[in-house]
């Protein structure tokens, strides 16, 4: 290509993404995005975390300068730790949406037995707890959005072909939200995670 500049790629991509790119564009890191969905702009200038993939986890100076100027603390790891930790933490807010899912459908199913039970109630005691970091739990409908129905598709799909593994969890949480996607459609209001 003969490109000598630095290539960013900002997109969440399967672990190995970045390494088969570097070889075709040797300046190349990987730094996916943080933001939540309902404040964008917001996460864009005051990141929870600035995380930076090199080929060697090394820090890059370029992004190390731009990035730097950011609110934030700033990581830099491997192309690979880089790219799962975007893949884990979505699925683990799908996952954990899919689990306050299901404690809707249970309400849902006590109060067709005449008792009177508040999933939206439950979930903010529970969310009192120290032990649990503060996430906007918002259920009663399935997830959507620009991130977390790919990435989780992507996510069991890169389990299964690149590691020969069936995350069973992740694919359960999938059929959670395809049930609540069914059964009571998609959420159209979008988690703020901190």
């Amino acid at each position: 290509i003969g490109y000598g500049g630095l290539v960013c790629q900002t997109s969440t991509c399967p672990p190995f993404t970045a390494r088969k790119s570097s070889k075709i564009l040797p300046n190349y890191v990987v730094m996916p995005s943080h933001y939540s969905m309902g404040k964008m702009d917001f996460d864009a200038l005051h990141p929870v975390r600035t995380m930076i993939g090199t080929s060697d986890g090394a820090s890059n100076p370029v992004m190390a300068e731009i990035f730097g100027k950011f609110d934030g603390p700033m990581y830099f790891d491997t192309y690979e730790t880089v790219e799962l930790i975007k893949y884990v933490e979505n699925a683990l807010v799908s996952t954990t949406v899919s689990f306050w899912n299901e404690v809707f459908m249970i309400s849902k199913l006590m109060e067709d037995k005449g008792f009177k039970v508040d999933s939206d109630h439950i979930a903010k005691i529970v969310d009192v707890s120290p032990f649990w970091r503060s996430i906007y739990r918002f259920h009663g409908k399935a997830f959507s959005g620009l991130c977390l129905p790919k990435d989780l598709d992507a996510y069991v799909t890169w389990c299964m072909e690149e590691l020969k593994y069936y995350p069973d969890v992740a694919a359960a949480t999938r059929t959670v939200n395809n049930t609540m996607n069914n059964k009571y459609g998609v959420q159209e209001r979008h988690a703020v995670y901190r």
